[in-house]
């Protein structure tokens, strides 16, 4: 009887250090710019990455004070044009002035205060 306690003791322990171990993770690629962060090296900077297709995605480049729009896939990478600086700083103002996406916790709670008061539980 006490060695099936222990037995599972030992796997709950186990299970938990999986899970404490699979959030570090997360938290650690997370860290790292996968995502929406800016991609950036001394000359070069992506700013801006859409994934079009399977292995295809569209970027917009910063070289220098130039900016172009890339295509990217299996086999290689397009040019598909230069684009205006005027045109790229419209977008980055743009883009400031919407308002930041709700976290997963603010959608969360704003769905539990919208079941709340129309009566639900």
């Amino acid at each position: 009887m006490l060695q099936q306690i222990l037995g599972l003791l030992w796997s709950l322990v186990m299970i938990g250090a999986i899970l404490v171990l699979a959030y570090l993770c997360t938290r650690f690629v997370a860290s790292r710019g996968v995502g929406e962060r800016f991609y950036r090296g001394n000359l070069i900077t992506v700013l801006e990455r859409v994934p079009v297709g399977r292995d295809q995605k569209l970027l917009l480049v910063k070289l220098g004070e130039e900016y172009y729009f890339l295509g990217a896939g299996p086999s290689g990478i397009t040019c598909l044009g230069q684009v205006p600086k005027q045109t790229v700083e419209d977008w980055e103002k743009a883009k400031k002035d919407q308002p930041a996406p709700m976290s997963f916790r603010q959608s969360l709670e704003q769905v539990i205060k919208q079941r709340k008061d129309k009566g639900g539980h």
